[in-house]
């Protein structure tokens, strides 16, 4: 009867120690598993972002190839005119030397 005391004891503590190994590698794992939960959520959260740019880039492109847009260009980046059309350039001077007046008083 004295060894199976002794054996009562040592299978306690053999399960405590079981337990707790169980424990804390459960907890371990919620740990990760919120740690990925988290990363996932934030990945989500960029695809959505990227998703949204790639769908105002193909809008914008799809402006961009329009023959009105090319128009504009043209007419105002360029100084470009359809036959027959005057361009006229409509702006405040800065200065008198940008008419070619070198007399300051006038």
């Amino acid at each position: 009867m004295n060894q199976r005391r002794r054996g009562v004891p040592f299978l306690a503590f053999l399960l405590a120690g079981l337990i707790a190994y169980l424990g804390l590698a459960y907890f371990r794992a919620d740990g990760e598993l919120a740690e990925l939960q988290n990363r996932s959520a934030q990945a989500r959260t960029r695809l959505r972002q990227a998703q949204e740019e790639k769908q105002t880039l193909n809008l914008k492109i799809e402006q961009l190839n329009t023959d009105r847009y090319v128009e504009k260009v043209a007419r105002e980046n360029l100084g470009l005119a359809k036959p027959g059309e005057i361009p006229y350039l409509v702006g405040k001077a800065r200065n008198n030397q940008e008419y070619g007046n070198n007399n300051p008083g006038n």
